[in-house]
């Protein structure tokens, strides 16, 4: 019986012993699942928020470099809850993002205006504020509990103000050959609600997105709140449109140069210039030290500066390779020449030498551009002669960056560029999966407006380059050039030209042949507008007596309106005879603006009311 009893107590204890095994091991398989899946979990958490650490950006753009036409790159964001898309220009050589704003005042322009109100995820920033505080001045008065508000002044002499919010802007993250899907960070931007000086009147862009290296940029807040790497890349077409890119760049490769320390732009340090291998001579007062030799490079601006002492150098011998030419200025110190042939064959390559043996090559069809038929001018110009500007101030614009691929790197603070044809494609790396994902080019329409301008960052009204020259020889001593845009057209009058008017449709010329009077005209534009007018002569052949001194007149009221929104001032006297009739100078007259309206933007900036 005894023994009966151990058997069973020894039974239960095994089964008992199997049980909790049974139990134990449940317990492990449910735990190890459990534990797989909260890895699991945890993998595809922290995999989340490395992709949202290490996104790309594929930012579509729009516009060109040419200063007869826009003079801009710009890109299409949306911004806001519901999303609404916005035109800004992409602006390396500023640091806040700001949009034209509803609220304060009228700006007067017919522009899709951002309203904070409008928006659900939209947050008024003030003063009390980290992102107020870190980018006002110590000195500012703004007071606790107030809007935040900004002022950004550009080196044209334009600004704008407004106030600071904090808003969803949605863009683009590249998840694939040529594809993207949508990514979304909450930035605190400039809500302009007023504009100041060249082009506020006619601004047809919402605002400027800033790349600059501040943390207020857009660039460096995405890059704070682990969104994107703090590098990005361009390559800006010579025809229009291009390649713009948050993230790094793997192919192709490119050379590259320390940035400037210390400095909010991004300046890097010039060490010679050649012009088709001769080098040009530097002062040591711009060669001493590397501060002197700093260059900008600014995405905003449309041409390039240099010193006095450096430009007139580059322009000696630039125009050295043809010296046959006639080189003349126009009011804006540009100067122009009449060359039929291949620009690239005639003229030097400009070779910029930088730190770490980095070269930019500027070709001659990059740094010159043409205004119409054989007229060329040359984007290379004086920081001495223009206003806003330090005299011994290295600039250089969209002209010399045209067709390369330009990287910055803010993490490694280096610059680099290569030629690179800008309608192809590179290639982006994602740093989640090591994978390399194509990115394009595109050109993106400007929403039908009939005129691109910034706040002050280049040119003014589409840039229309309006010349006016009286300089050129062509046959004779008698025979000069006369030349002005209009309506986008180049009319040319050839002739010994002393007095001319514009009648009607066509252009009347009056010259004076020795004694005698000699009529000269110009068919109408209308019936040959291909060729710009043709010149029919009646050289010294008597013509109508010249009475009276004529220039350029516009008689209806049609031609007046659009020629206005080209940006000619036309003051209208009392007692004007009427249309299509020569008319006297003393009648009626003409007050032109010609040559280029040079607004190089990036300095001073101030961020404080």
């Amino acid at each position: 019986m005894g023994l009966l009893n151990l058997v069973c107590v020894l039974v239960i204890v095994v089964q008992m012993g199997f049980w909790v095994l049974e139990m134990w091991f449940l317990r492990c398989i449910i735990s190890l699942v459990a534990v797989k899946k909260n890895l699991t979990e945890y993998k595809e958490h922290d995999s989340y928020r490395h992709r949202r650490i290490l996104s790309a950006v594929d930012l579509p753009i729009g516009g060109a470099n040419s200063p007869t036409s826009t003079g801009l790159y710009f890109t299409k964001i949306n911004i806001g809850t519901p999303p609404r898309y916005y035109y800004v220009q992409i602006d390396t050589g500023s640091d806040i993002l700001w949009i034209n704003c509803a609220g304060e005042s009228d700006l007067g322009i017919p522009l899709p205006l951002y309203d904070p109100l409008n928006s659900s995820s939209a947050k008024v920033i003030t003063c009390g504020e980290d992102f107020c505080s870190a980018t006002l001045h110590p000195y500012s008065d703004c007071l606790i509990g107030s809007r935040c508000p900004y002022l950004v002044m550009y080196g044209g002499g334009s600004s704008t103000r407004g106030y600071f919010v904090r808003d969803m802007v949605q863009l683009d993250r590249v998840s694939g050959n040529l594809q993207t899907d949508s990514m979304k960070g909450r930035i605190s931007f400039g809500c302009g609600s007023r504009l100041l000086g060249q082009g506020a009147a006619e601004q047809a862009l919402d605002g400027i997105l800033g790349f600059g290296q501040s943390n207020s940029s857009a660039i460096s807040q995405l890059a704070s709140a682990k969104k994107v790497k703090k590098t990005f890349s361009h390559c800006l077409s010579g025809y229009k449109g291009g390649i713009y890119a948050i993230g790094e760049v793997v192919e192709p490769k490119v050379h590259t140069t320390p940035i400037m320390p210390n400095d909010a732009n991004f300046n890097i340090e010039l060490m010679a210039i050649d012009v088709g291998g001769d080098f040009i001579h530097t002062p040591s007062s711009l060669s001493s030290t590397p501060s002197k030799r700093e260059t900008m490079i600014d995405s905003g601006t449309t041409l390039a500066y240099f010193p006095d002492t450096v430009y007139n150098q580059l322009m000696e011998k630039i125009m050295a390779a043809q010296p046959n030419a006639s080189f003349f200025r126009t009011d804006d110190d540009i100067k122009c020449t009449n060359y039929s042939r291949n620009v690239d064959d005639g003229f030097p390559v400009v070779t910029f030498h930088f730190a770490d043996s980095l070269q930019l090559k500027v070709y001659p069809h990059q740094y010159l551009f043409r205004v119409q038929n054989i007229v060329w001018c040359i984007g290379l110009m004086s920081s001495g002669m223009t206003p806003h500007l330090p005299k011994d101030m290295t600039l250089l614009g969209d002209l010399v960056l045209t067709d390369k691929l330009v990287t910055y790197n803010m993490e490694d603070h280096t610059i680099g560029w290569t030629d690179y044809n800008c309608s192809s494609k590179i290639k982006v790396k994602d740093e989640e999966t090591g994978r390399m994902y194509e990115v394009g080019a595109h050109d993106i329409p400007s929403s039908g407006r009939t005129y691109i301008s910034s706040t002050g960052r280049t040119c003014g009204p589409v840039f229309i380059l309006m010349v006016f020259i009286m300089a050129t020889k062509m046959v004779s001593v008698y025979c000069r050039l006369a030349v002005y845009i209009c309506n986008s057209r180049l009319v040319k009058a050839g002739g010994a030209i002393r007095e001319y008017a514009y009648v009607g449709e066509a252009v009347e010329c009056c010259t004076l042949d020795g004694e005698s009077p000699v009529a000269e005209s110009i068919t109408s534009l209308r019936s040959d507008p291909s060729s710009m007018g043709h010149v029919e002569s009646r050289v010294n052949q008597q013509g109508p007596p010249c009475k009276a001194k004529y220039s350029w007149v516009t008689d209806s009221e049609g031609s007046r309106s659009a020629s206005e929104t080209m940006g000619d001032k036309l003051h209208h006297r009392e007692g004007n005879s009427p249309d299509h009739q020569l008319r006297p100078l003393n009648d009626r007259s003409v007050i032109k603006e010609v040559g280029v309206q040079r607004q190089p933007g990036g300095l001073p900036r101030s961020s404080h009311p």
